[in-house]
């Protein structure tokens, strides 16, 4: 977490720009074209029961650095982060995916402040 001064205007501001960067170099995402919304509207992911595509990506981990960042200081993406931390166990290329568009909004946003 950075927390930066203002002096002139007298505020402080607090932001997660490093870490949202180092997770995105973390996981190959740094190359991702960025986008304004961090899930589609309307989005339902499918209930997987085979298995077989959980080794091929870091689904916990990605996620799990997803969580660690909502908890600190970025709400904005709560509800996305939610939504696909159902899955931790059972997931497969549509949440992937959707945890990759949360990466692609995390590149827009990432200097974003409180």
């Amino acid at each position: 977490m950075r927390i930066t001064r203002d002096l002139q205007k007298k505020r402080i501001f607090i932001d997660q720009e490093k870490y949202c960067e180092d997770i995105l170099k973390r996981f190959g995402f740094e190359g991702l074209n960025p986008i304004s919304t961090p899930m589609e509207v309307g989005l339902k992911l499918p209930l997987i029961e085979n298995v077989d595509s959980a080794e091929k990506v870091p689904y916990r981990e990605a996620v799990g650095a997803l969580i660690y960042l909502v908890t600190c200081k970025r709400p904005d993406i709560a509800l996305s982060v939610g939504i696909v931390s159902q899955f931790m166990a059972n997931h497969g290329d549509a949440h992937w995916s959707a945890v990759k568009r949360i990466y692609r909004y995390l590149r827009g946003t990432s200097n974003l402040k409180l």
